[in-house]
């Protein structure tokens, strides 16, 4: 009879600690989806306060060119060609900003109007890189100051300082 409780005990033991050890699982899997939640909430807010800020500059009869004038910045790359890219290009379609090209890491599978050009590709040189990717920005601008001798400016300020 001891035989059997030894195995009955060792059960209930196995069975304990892989509930123990699958929670733990679990719980570790649900923190990382919260981040992940969190994190997208973060990039939505941001990316929300910046294209109000854009409307109101518009509104307000300003536009991005005034900034890249103001700065004499005459000739400029974009970097990243999400939503946010194409109306950056679209903005300064008709202005005396002359966008060279674009920079984005899926170059390859992008159809635009301008050159779309892999950051490690050969870069020419420019005035200025806007950086549509907000929430990369330091790691982008890091990367490209290595390739590029020009400001590395994020369209958060841009959008922030035109007025």
């Amino acid at each position: 009879m001891s035989n059997m409780r030894h195995v009955i005990l060792s059960a209930f033991a196995g069975i304990g600690l892989g509930l123990f050890a699958g929670g733990k699982f679990i719980g570790r899997q649900y923190e990382k989806h919260c981040e992940l939640i969190e994190k997208q909430a973060d990039r939505f807010s941001e990316t929300s306060a910046l294209m109000q800020q854009w409307v109101k500059v518009y509104q307000s009869g300003h536009n991005l060119q005034d900034y890249f004038k103001k700065n004499n910045y005459r000739k400029i790359a974009v970097y990243g060609m999400s939503e946010i890219g194409y109306m950056i290009l679209k903005e300064l379609e008709e202005t005396e900003i002359e966008v060279l090209y674009c920079i984005d890491k899926n170059a390859d599978n992008l159809f635009a109007k301008i050159d779309v050009r892999r950051p490690d590709e050969e870069l020419q040189p420019v005035d200025a890189v806007i950086v549509a990717v907000i929430h990369f920005y330091d790691e982008v601008k890091d990367a490209l100051q290595e390739k590029l001798d020009c400001p590395i400016i994020s369209l958060s300020d841009v959008v922030w300082e035109v007025s």
